[in-house]
């Protein structure tokens, strides 16, 4: 028999299992040993960026920050994808992503736009709490120049909709 529980500890996973359980005379206990395997939940070398403290040791310490206008630090990130070759954005529960399907729509401009619509080489996945997208230059369509504006952007709010972190996507292939 197997007993296993599943803890969160920062930026990494713990899984802790009790193997070889079995029941020892007529009560109810068991004896078994107990494993304990750590697993980070990114890879410590991507840029991205989130929404909480505990982005920080999820992402290159490198990756860009994202500024206003006037030049004041905001939260969030710019990501060279040319560059980096993939980004990733963390926005965990309760908090949302805008637009909900992240990577596979993105805002430009201020609209949502399908990111199939915009270029063949970009490509998205997800887990629960992370979206990842990546540039394959092997897909790279035909029209499809680079671009350094405008950013593709993707945002963590809240169910209210305040902005907490704006993750923005430049130096991408599109037509």
């Amino acid at each position: 028999m197997v007993f296993m529980h599943l803890t969160r500890d920062g930026g990494t996973l713990k899984l802790i299992c009790l193997l070889d359980a079995v029941p020892t005379g007529s009560s109810p206990r068991y004896t078994g040993h107990v494993v304990e395997v750590a697993v980070k939940t990114t890879d410590p070398y991507m840029q991205g960026c989130g929404v909480t403290y505990e982005s920080t040791d999820l992402f290159k310490p490198e990756t860009p920050q994202l500024y206003d206008a006037n030049e004041q630090p905001q939260f969030g990130c710019k990501i060279d994808l040319n560059a980096a070759k993939e980004a990733a954005f963390y926005c965990p529960a309760p908090y949302l992503l805008d637009p909900p399907n992240c990577f596979n729509q993105v805002l430009l401009d201020g609209l949502v736009i399908n990111i199939g619509e915009l270029s063949m080489s970009l490509v998205s996945s997800h887990s629960n709490h992370f979206v990842i997208l990546r540039f394959d230059s092997s897909l790279v369509g035909p029209g499809e120049t680079l671009r350094q504006t405008p950013p593709l952007e993707c945002r963590c709010v809240t169910i209210k909709g305040v902005v907490l972190s704006t993750i923005q996507i430049e130096n991408y292939y599109s037509k």
